[in-house]
């Protein structure tokens, strides 16, 4: 998640990042907007991703 809004898990937008040297990821979003800042600074919002994927594994919020 790239903002702090509330996500509503049933209505999702599918987004998969391409960066050149990196693997493909899917994201989910409540926005259009959203896509929008990870595509600003991917590195940024990737880290926050990782970091909330690793205190809640069986909640991950996007794949590898």
């Amino acid at each position: 998640m790239v903002s702090e809004e509330k996500f509503d898990h049933d209505e999702t937008i599918e987004y998969v990042h391409k960066e050149k040297g990196q693997p493909d990821r899917l994201v989910r979003f409540c926005c259009d907007s959203c896509i929008e800042d990870l595509a600003a600074e991917p590195a940024k919002h990737f880290r926050k991703l990782d970091e909330a994927a690793k205190a809640k594994p069986g909640e991950s919020k996007h794949h590898h």
